[in-house]
């Protein structure tokens, strides 16, 4: 039989693709929750086509001031020793917007570097994590680099407009 927080991490892994499978957006979780089984990094758990890495956490509590005010907004944190600047959202039908554009290919990729139709262009792979506090069942936030949630921003804004 397997550990209780094994079982628990699992299960919340689960959920979130199968939220994620209903907002049609494209999600797998690795093998064993482990990203070494797709030749990515260990902490990865789930993979947003093909190239946004997750890793999620399902703590028993989650700091406040990590959420969000309120359903349309989002945290902004710094890293004070990185200098790394994070932003916390609701994972909330806007965000699942985001994670529906699908990434361009890569010869595309090399042609332009902007928006084509429902695709986005990624600089780099994006890793975030995706945490939902323990006994809060609609609570999940997602935690991206700022910079990665302005190029996803900027490619949403781009395909709403071309709509």
């Amino acid at each position: 039989m397997s550990h209780p927080s094994a079982r628990k991490g699992k299960d919340y892994e689960r959920e979130v693709v199968d939220k994620l499978g209903t907002a049609s957006v494209e999600a797998e979780r690795t093998w064993g929750s482990d990203g070494r089984s797709r030749g990515l990094d260990e902490e990865v758990d789930l993979v947003v086509h093909g190239v946004l890495h997750f890793q999620l956490k399902r703590p028993a509590d989650v700091p406040s001031y990590l959420y969000p005010p309120d359903a349309s907004s989002a945290s902004l944190i710094t890293d004070e020793k990185e200098g790394t600047d994070y932003a916390v959202l609701w994972l909330k039908p806007h965000v699942m917007r985001m994670l529906q554009l699908e990434p361009i290919s890569p010869e595309v990729q090399r042609s332009s570097r902007h928006t084509v139709g429902n695709q986005w262009a990624p600089d780099e792979v994006v890793h975030g994590q995706i945490i939902r506090e323990d006994y809060k069942p609609d609570s999940d936030l997602v935690v991206f680099r700022a910079g990665t949630l302005r190029r996803l921003l900027s490619s949403v804004r781009e395909h709403s407009q071309a709509d």
